[in-house]
This record gives structure tokens, sequence and C-alpha cells, in this order.
């Protein structure tokens, strides 16, 4: 099994990877479900993006209005945050500054969330891309190995084809090129008188 290697620049970590999925195309309905990165702006009660800010006459704390409201007719109209009694419902009122300041929140992060989900699309391409080339310069590689081992193995084939030469081919080529010389016969005028004592009797 062939395994592809990324490079260290490509590899991506869990928790980046966990950050991208939770900023990544978001709803607005999806931010005011999660906890905010601003915390004067998360609700004591449901640890939530505040909906519908509301703040309470005894210690002006700023809950959800839902949430302060349940908290209040669930624990004999004790204040969550501090336990003063709270007279009545109509006391509570709108926080009408941090209900500008989730609204932008939530707008400014939906911004950000298309753009992230934006980068990630050109990143995905990115790597697509990337490991498409790899990919193709991997086959041509794998071509050129192929064909250069094609060619050593015709090569090799021509080699054994060719006729072997004979030991005695050889050795006729060589007579054929060198001759050997006859022994030289010298006339008898030419040779060497023998010694007197080499002469025969009479």
């Amino acid at each position: 099994m062939r395994l592809t290697l990324l490079e260290p620049s490509l590899v991506r970590s869990a928790s980046w990877l966990a950050h991208r999925a939770l900023t990544s195309n978001l709803s607005a309905n999806d931010i005011q479900g999660m906890a905010p990165t601003d915390p004067d702006l998360t609700c004591p009660v449901c640890s939530k993006l505040l909906r519908d800010a509301t703040l309470t006459p005894c210690c002006n704390t700023s809950f959800c209005d839902e949430c302060v409201t349940n908290a209040l007719l669930d624990n004999d109209m004790l204040c969550p945050e501090c336990e003063t009694r709270v007279k009545s419902l109509e006391k509570l009122k709108p926080d009408d500054d941090r209900r500008d300041r989730c609204k932008k929140y939530v707008e400014e992060t939906l911004e950000a969330s298309k753009e992230a989900l934006e980068q990630e699309k050109k990143e995905r391409e990115a790597e697509e891309e990337r490991l498409r080339l790899a990919e193709e310069k991997r086959k041509k590689a794998e071509e050129e190995a192929a064909a250069l081992k094609k060619e050593e193995g015709a090569d090799r084939e021509d080699e054994d084809s060719k006729p072997a030469i004979k030991v005695d081919e050889v050795k006729k080529d060589d007579d054929e090129l060198f001759p050997e010389r006859a022994p030289e016969v010298r006339p008898l005028s030419l040779r060497s008188p023998l010694p007197l004592s080499a002469r025969p009797g009479p």
C-alpha cells in the first residue's frame, strides 16, 4: 500500500480542525446558542449569548429575558445572581446597550464565518491541486522508469543475439593477418665450413 506524505505546512492539527468546524458556515441561531468570546455578553444562567438582554432591578445583572423570568418564577422571585427578592416581573428592564452589542456580535461573527468558509474552500482547492500535480509527477516518473527499463532490456537482447566468436575463428583471423614465416634455407656456399676436426677422414 502506497502512503502519501504531506508537507509539514499542510498538516492540520486536531484543535485547528475543531476551531474551523466551529467558526465556518455558522447561522445566526448557531451563534446565539454558543458561548460568546466576550464574557460580558454571556448569560449567567444558560452560559450562552444573551438573548433579549434584560436587567434585574436589584444587582443590575443582565440575563436572557426568558432565563431570568423562569428563574424568578421557579425560585420565589429571588434573583439568581444576588438572591434578592424582586417584587414583580415588571421591575425587569431591557438592557438596550447589551442588546445592541449582541446584535453587532452576531453580525460580525456571521461575516467571519463566511470568510472562514471561503478560506477553507480555497485551501481545499489548493490542496487538491497540489495532490493532482504530485500524482502526475509520480506517474511521469513511473513511465520514464518503465521506458528506461524496457530500453535496457532491448539492449540486453541485442547483445545476447550476437553470435559468439569461436577461438578457432579468432586463430584463423590471426593466421591470415600474421602468417608464419617459412624457415630460411641458406645456400651451401654460404654455410660456415666445418672445422678440421669435424671433417670426415680420407
